[in-house]
């Protein structure tokens, strides 16, 4: 899992402590951290921290394993985007109107982007999860 210092400190805050197969699972998940203020050691199991950004993480993709994964940090995953570094876009799309409080494009100050379809499915018959692979040819 890849986030910024304030998703960071928000999951930890909430799983470190927690037990259960899911919070076990969380605590044994590697977690990248993206932070020019956070110091090592990282208290959650697991944590590690990238204090040089963007080329940071490019380094982190080349290496062997899982595929990289961002929960929250949508700062960062904007930064990602304008880098070319993200090669899948997973959405979910909720059934709710927000109203007032949605009035900010979901999208707003992301570079334009071109999204493929690469997959789509319904959970628990309500949230549709729509998978999208950047192109990257500028609009």
């Amino acid at each position: 899992m890849v986030m910024g210092r304030l998703t960071y400190e928000i999951m930890a805050n909430g799983w470190s402590g927690s037990v259960g197969p899911v919070a076990d699972a969380m605590n044994k998940h590697p977690k990248l951290v993206l932070s020019n203020t956070l110091a090592e050691p990282l208290t959650w199991n697991n944590a590690s921290l990238i204090k040089d950004g963007l080329a940071g993480l490019a380094a982190a993709k080349q290496q062997p394993g899982d595929p990289l994964r961002t929960i929250g940090s949508l700062s960062l995953v904007r930064q990602f985007l304008d880098a070319g570094l993200v090669d899948r876009l997973r959405l979910a799309v909720l059934p709710e109107v927000l109203g007032r409080s949605g009035q900010e494009p979901v999208f707003a100050r992301y570079p334009s982007t071109r999204l493929g379809l690469v997959s789509s499915s319904v959970l628990d018959s309500n949230v549709l999860v729509l998978e999208y692979r950047p192109s990257y040819e500028r609009t």
